[in-house]
């Protein structure tokens, strides 16, 4: 990918597109082949990828993925003068799919009760990866949260020394009914509760 992102609007800029976006895409991918990816790691990227904006995907011990920025040098190669996000991943590393006893399909999962989203900021240590801030979010209510999205990783004034903030967007749904709000808090406050005790991560601002 290349190039901006987002509807052509007065009050909305653009943006360029990211790792970020390279990641989602990727892992779209990855969840339609059957791969769980709740259980990915990420580790440093290869060489021709940039090394602050990839990452390295491993399912286990084993590389499976990567995805991001690809390095400066590169784009030089190809006389690209503008940011370029790409992913690749090996076939071969695919987990095998179980067998089934059946070609039938299970049935669709429905969701047909209104999503509720809420965005943290949390400050953590400048070398703590995002994705173990987005795997404690997401175990601290398996039931209600369903998608976890980091949409922006910020260090500079007004962060501390040694720390970053790192923010994301929860998808709270329940399968049979609308929450209410006094289910959204509470899910708040175990997210919360849950980064604070088990990552040392405070709630910004």
């Amino acid at each position: 990918r290349f190039g901006a992102l987002g509807p052509r609007h007065w009050d909305v800029p653009r943006r360029a597109v990211d790792a970020i976006d390279a990641k989602s895409d990727l892992y779209a991918l990855l969840a339609d082949l059957g791969v769980r990816v709740e259980a990915l790691q990420i580790a440093a990227p290869p060489s021709w990828y940039h090394p602050g904006r990839a990452a390295t995907v491993t399912l286990g011990p084993n590389p499976l993925a990567s995805f991001g920025e690809l390095h400066p040098s590169v784009l030089e190669a190809f006389d690209i003068e503008l940011p370029v996000v790409a992913f690749e991943f090996d076939l071969e590393a695919l987990p095998r799919p179980k067998a089934k006893a059946g070609k039938a399909r299970p049935p669709l999962e429905a969701w047909p009760f209104p999503p509720a989203d809420r965005d943290f900021a949390f400050l953590v240590d400048a070398d703590l990866p995002a994705e173990d801030l987005l795997k404690v979010i997401r175990s601290a209510d398996r039931r209600l949260v369903r998608e976890v999205r980091l949409f922006d990783v910020y260090a500079g004034p007004g962060v501390p020394e040694g720390k970053k903030s790192l923010a994301v967007t929860v998808r709270l749904q329940a399968q049979d009914h609308t929450l209410s709000e006094g289910e959204i808090e509470g899910v708040a406050h175990h997210i919360i509760e849950a980064a604070r005790s088990r990552l040392g991560a405070e709630l910004r601002g």
